[in-house]
């Protein structure tokens, strides 16, 4: 996908990629008073933490962790207010996480999956630190052209919070609909917003 900026074209793609190739935890879970005008950093050192869904009754944000390959809860209430707890561990994703719901009354969260976990990333990985970052560094001096494209794959997880169950829903090869960044849940449907596709994707839930 490509944002023309100006006269300049920016492929927020190829940046997501070169982010995903650094390494670095640069992401925050930030908190917005808007009575005080003040924010509050909740959660640091995430890798690419592109979706959040806050439950219904607002008592934990999920977060989706999209470069290692994990889903979160952070905890808004109760018990373990302020803390972060792994919902999904990196073995159980079959692609990268990204725009996340937990809305429509269904006591469940959904999780689009834009693209599966191409080779090289599972290689990066699991590199031990600093070998990592001697592979990461040469990939990203690669010319554009030369690095691996998204592979064609369309998903959605549906899990559960409470017990932390989760189930897919796949578009392997992309033939309907594929690189999902976004899921909206009303009225037992999800509706699908996708990267490439000029349509929106409906999926029944009933």
């Amino acid at each position: 996908m490509s944002d023309r900026i100006g006269s300049e074209t920016w492929d927020t793609t190829y940046a997501s990629a070169l982010d995903m190739l650094r390494g670095k935890p640069m992401g925050r879970l930030l908190e917005y008073d808007p009575r005080a005008n003040q924010i509050r950093v909740l959660v640091r050192n995430l890798r690419f933490a592109s979706g959040v869904g806050i439950d219904p009754d607002e008592k934990f944000v999920l977060i989706a962790e999209s470069f290692a390959l994990q889903l979160h809860r952070y905890h808004l209430r109760g018990p373990r207010q302020g803390t972060l707890e792994s919902i999904v561990e990196s073995n159980d994703m079959t692609g990268y996480p990204d725009g996340v719901d937990c809305g429509g009354g269904r006591n469940r969260c959904y999780v689009a999956l834009p693209s599966s976990v191409g080779l090289l990333a599972k290689i990066i990985n699991r590199v031990p630190h600093p070998i990592d970052k001697v592979l990461r560094n040469f990939v990203m001096i690669l010319p554009k052209i030369l690095l691996p494209k998204a592979s064609a794959y369309g998903g959605v997880i549906e899990v559960d919070p409470t017990t932390k169950e989760i189930q897919y829903f796949q578009d392997p090869t992309a033939k309907d609909i594929g690189m999902l960044s976004g899921v909206t849940v009303w009225d037992n449907s999800l509706y699908l917003g996708s990267f490439k596709n000029n349509y929106i994707g409906v999926y029944d839930l009933s």
